[in-house]
């Protein structure tokens, strides 16, 4: 099983930091014998919203749901709130980066990350003599 942990390290860079204040989306990972599969809740969110980004091994998901217009009137009680989603994961360097598949489907973003040949499961023939 490959360790993935959420990431509290000191960003290089700019895109990796989180913002000020933001919600942490629930997140499932697995991982089968070809490919790690993360499935992240992210409600409200449409691809525009969405940014996945793979920098030095370390996997950022930022999102901003759309906000939707008021039905006029005034507010008088609010509990669902609308923030930025931000999650960050560690991920080992053998994962071929170049085939990593994003799907978002009502609110929930499904990435296929396979893994590179050389962490795929292999049988090793034996011999006998």
């Amino acid at each position: 099983m490959v360790d993935t942990v959420s990431v509290p390290v000191e960003p290089k860079h700019s895109r990796l930091e989180p913002p000020e204040s933001y919600f942490v989306p629930a997140t499932d990972i697995y991982e089968t014998a070809d490919e790690l599969v993360l499935v992240a809740d992210l409600p409200g969110v449409k691809a525009d919203g969405l940014d996945v980004t793979l920098e030095d091994n370390i996997l950022v998901l930022r999102a901003k749901p759309r906000e939707e217009p008021k039905a006029g009137g005034d507010v008088l009680l609010q509990e669902f709130a609308a923030g930025e989603f931000y999650r960050a994961f560690q991920l080992p360097a053998d994962f071929d980066t170049t085939k990593v598949q994003a799907t978002l489907k009502q609110g929930v973003l499904t990435l296929r990350l396979p893994k590179s040949e050389r962490l795929k499961p292999r049988r090793i023939e034996v011999k006998a003599e």
